[in-house]
């Protein structure tokens, strides 16, 4: 869950998205367990006023010494940037000790595709139909057929359930990032880079 919160502010901050908002989202989209923390960041963000960089300490269990030294950094110069560098640094090592299951280069190619789709003014359940009728995996084709029909049915990408084991929880959290700012497309193509960096 380390990789979605901070896949998530760093999508949000970057788009300038406030902290009251970025916490409410990451309080819907962490597990049960997290919420306390998210809650505890933001009474002593919002309410105590401190430093994210002295609040991210509270919780040593969750995060390091040096991932609030990153953000002491980052609130020196650009938090947006340093918390992309922590974003690609813990995908990284969290892909090394958890790959993808399942077909991960079809699935980055079909990630790609959605997203050029999108971009290029398609609906989602026709960018969702199209990548299916050109996946090279039964099991892409199969998940991304499912996903068209639901948003051809009205959904947005965030009410969509996303076929497991193809997509991971933590795809939806940053989806939800990535809606919230107006840049659903970038979500496809940053787990494309995901996939085609661990290949």
């Amino acid at each position: 869950e380390l990789l979605m919160v901070t896949g998530m502010f760093s999508i949000l901050i970057n788009r300038g998205v406030g902290f009251g908002r970025i916490f409410e989202l990451l309080s819907t989209h962490v597990s049960s367990p997290l919420r306390p923390l998210i809650n505890g960041l933001e009474k002593a963000v919002l309410q105590d006023k401190e430093p994210l960089s002295r609040a991210v300490l509270r919780y040593p269990e969750f995060f390091s010494e040096s991932y609030g030294a990153m953000i002491e950094l980052g609130e020196s110069t650009d938090l947006g940037k340093v918390f992309n560098r922590l974003y690609l640094q813990i995908a990284r090592e969290h892909l090394k000790r958890h790959p993808f299951s399942g077909p991960s280069l079809a699935l980055a190619g079909a990630c790609r595709n959605i997203g050029d789709l999108l971009d290029a003014g398609n609906s989602p359940s026709g960018a969702f139909g199209l990548a299916a009728k050109a996946a090279t995996d039964e099991q892409v084709r199969q998940g991304f057929q499912d996903l068209a029909a639901q948003t051809r049915s009205g959904k947005s990408f965030s009410e969509c359930r996303f076929p497991e084991p193809l997509f991971t929880p933590i795809f939806s959290g940053l989806l939800a990032a990535h809606e919230e700012v107006g840049s659903g497309p970038k979500a496809f193509k940053d787990l494309a880079d995901l996939l085609e960096a661990c290949l």
